[in-house]
């Protein structure tokens, strides 16, 4: 287990600030835009995607490479039918564990459990922080979108 603790943290703090700098990106980038509001949410959810997908993908990375290059010490993941584990069935691990759906149909075995788990706590953490900020991002479109219905109301009765 021990083996397996510096590669998560190093790979936490990356995710963990791979996600505030995208965050803080979007949020001075965004309202720069030339385009209507209702466009600019949508860059900040894609924005928002991808930078989960990436982080995804940086996880299923470190547990091919982990599996393969010793995995007497960091442990494997064996799937459900038996058959060799490919980049892609790494990266699907890592989606599904991200994600806290755990399909069961690959399972982590030694060390690489623990990194799993981490990584199923840092998903739920960084999902819920990404939702509270899109919640933000919409209530300013819906401000915005309130604010030019009054106007163009109070034009339409003058």
């Amino acid at each position: 287990m021990l083996l397996v603790l510096p590669i998560t943290v190093l790979l936490v703090t990356a995710v963990v600030a791979l996600q505030v700098v995208a965050l803080l990106f979007i949020s001075d980038h965004l309202p720069r835009f030339p385009f209507r509001h209702l466009f600019k949410v949508s860059l900040g959810l894609l924005g928002v995607i991808v930078t989960h997908v990436v982080s995804i993908v940086l996880f299923g990375l470190v547990f091919y490479f982990l599996t393969h290059i010793n995995a007497d010490h960091y442990g494997y993941i064996r799937s459900d039918e038996g058959e060799e584990l490919i980049m892609r069935d790494y990266i699907y691990f890592s989606f599904t564990t991200y994600t806290t759906v755990g399909y069961g149909d690959y399972i982590p075995k030694g060390p690489l459990r623990l990194l799993s788990q981490i990584e199923a706590l840092v998903g739920l953490v960084l999902i819920a922080c990404s939702a509270s900020y899109i919640f933000i991002i919409m209530q300013d479109y819906w401000r915005a979108h309130a604010s030019r219905i009054r106007l163009e109301s109070k034009e339409d009765s003058s």
